[in-house]
Order: C-alpha cells, then structure tokens, then sequence
C-alpha cells in the first residue's frame, strides 16, 4: 500500500500509458498523453493510495487498485472534490508485458454541477520491440463536465517501435491516432482529430533528439478550421 498527499495531478497516477503518457519523450498532443474526455480538472491539493497485489498466474502478475481525491476549481473547493477510481490489471502475453486500467471519476463542483465519467487504457508489447496502445474516455454532459471541458468522448490508439544500437542506446518510433467528439455537437461530424508521428533518436546516454509532426484536423472541433500541419523538434539533456 503506497499513499500521497499534497499538491496532485490526478491525471498523472491515472490513465496512464507505457507508450503515450510523457510529452517529453513521447507524443507532443495532450490528447496522446490522456484522454480528452478523462475530466479532473488542474493539479490541486488532494491525496492518493494505491494497493498491489501480487499474482501468482502465467497470464497475470499484479493488479493494482487506486483512489484520487482532489478539490474542484470552485469557490467551495474543500466541498466539492473530484474522486478517481482505477483497476489495473499488470498481464504477460507470450512472456511479454502489459497494463490494462479501467476506471471511473464521480464529483460535485459546488455551484456548478456534477461530473461523472469512465475511461479505459491499455499498453501491451506485442513482440520484443514492438508495443501497441489505446485509450477511450466517457464523461456525462452536465454542467460539472463542461466546466472542465468541453469533449463527450475521446479515444485513441497507435504503436511504439523499439530500436537499440550497438552501444545499447534505446531509441523509438511512434505512430498515433485521437479523436475527441465534443458535448454540444456544432455539426454531425463535428470533431478534432489528430494524427501523429515522432522518432525519438537516443545520441548519447543523456541527449536525445526528437522530430515530431502533427496533422490536426477540425481544430477545436469546428470543421471550418481545416487541416493543421504542426512540426517540432525536441532535444533532451
């Protein structure tokens, strides 16, 4: 059992992923790094707990279970948290390692509504350099959900492949698709969805070098907006 208090991102323990989940070194998209739709507001002062429990199977080694409290971004904050709630199930498929998380989010923001909601995530490697990925949120459209936000639903999926080179530097490719529908519908297709790429070259032990394109489509789900080509660089030290 392992707990936390204090100033806390809840999105940071849940809805986590092996493959897209560190904007540093992975996808750039904030819909790649957690699912649109998975609502619990900014960091906040809050508290945590998380229990493992050790399997004995061929299939499953661990499954982990996690609580979140943090306040709202309200007036009456202390009175009106938002709770997170996650299962997570640590699983071997031929030898080769995954998590699957499903959970669920309830809240009260004082003067405003309630929030309610579920997503899913999953990472499992599927050979020994190749991993696949995929996430789905859910939130209801009360008043309390479109104060955080204003998607219904979002999900996600796409790849990592794993490259290692005669000095044992890891460096990896990404390929990755999102969509998130928002809670008023402007059009039947309304939507934003974005499709994108990064190639992660580990240089050195301590450098990395990171090109990274984007094509977003529908921005801020408003068809009108067209096509975006977004291209970046990053470097790590």
């Amino acid at each position: 059992i392992t707990g936390r208090i204090g100033i806390i991102n809840l999105s940071a323990f849940f809805d986590t992923n092996e493959f897209a989940n560190n904007e540093a070194r992975q996808f750039l998209n904030a819909s790649m790094v957690n699912s649109a739709g998975y609502k619990t507001g900014l960091s906040a002062p809050g508290l945590m707990g998380e229990y493992y429990r050790p399997l004995k199977s061929d299939w499953l080694r661990q499954a982990v279970f996690r609580v979140g409290y943090a306040v709202s971004r309200t007036e009456r904050a202390f009175t009106s948290p938002v709770w997170s709630t996650e299962a997570e199930a640590q699983t071997l498929f031929r030898g080769r390692q995954g998590r699957w998380r499903l959970g669920g989010t309830v809240g009260n923001l004082a003067d405003v509504g309630t929030l309610g909601g579920m997503h899913f995530s999953a990472d499992q490697w599927v050979s020994d350099n190749i991993g696949v990925f995929g996430r789905y949120a859910y939130s209801n459209r009360g008043a309390g959900s479109q104060e955080l936000g204003p998607v219904r639903q979002s999900y996600s999926f796409g790849a990592q492949w794993r490259f290692i080179d005669q000095d044992e530097h890891v460096s990896a490719w990404g390929v990755g698709f999102s969509q998130a529908l928002p809670i008023q519908l402007l059009t039947p297709l309304s939507s934003e969805r974005v499709l994108e790429t990064y190639y992660r070259w580990q240089v050195t032990d301590k450098f990395s070098l990171s090109p990274d394109f984007q094509l977003i489509l529908g921005s801020g789900g408003r068809r009108v907006f067209g096509i975006h080509p977004v291209v970046g660089v990053r470097m790590n030290f």
